[in-house]
């Protein structure tokens, strides 16, 4: 599991543990077929939903969030959840892999989309998100 979120144009490693030392600079690559990747995020092994919540919400609490007028807990930055999955194909009687298949679901949370003339925030905020 991956979690990152954009604020300000920077990138920021929400599954990291916020340190300083461990602070690294993380930038976007693209590899030869395409795909875009950051480098330096910090990735969680998942086995259920429980570890997938456990992260998520220590995620969702490092995020970039501000009060409006609208919402009390308006976020105010991209963030990206990325889980990559391993599944086995297993025979009927469950006894053997008859096969091995991987998937990527990537969530994508943008920034918080009110009306921004509704929202009483200062002039520089849109520019912000």
């Amino acid at each position: 599991m991956l979690y990152l979120e954009i604020y300000n144009k920077e990138i920021r490693d929400l599954l990291g543990s916020g340190k300083e030392e461990d602070k690294k600079k993380l930038k976007v690559h693209k590899r030869l077929h395409g795909e875009v990747y950051v480098s330096n995020l910090t990735a969680k092994s998942v086995v259920d939903t429980g570890d997938i919540r456990k992260f998520t919400n220590a995620a969702s609490g490092k995020r970039m969030v501000a009060a409006t007028a609208m919402n009390a807990t308006s976020s105010r930055s991209h963030a990206i959840c990325t889980l990559q999955i391993l599944g086995v194909i297993l025979n009927e009687d469950k006894a053997k892999e008859v096969d091995k298949f991987t998937s990527k679901l990537t969530l994508v949370d943008l920034a918080g989309s009110e009306n921004w003339a509704k929202l009483e925030l200062p002039a520089d905020a849109p520019r912000r998100a």
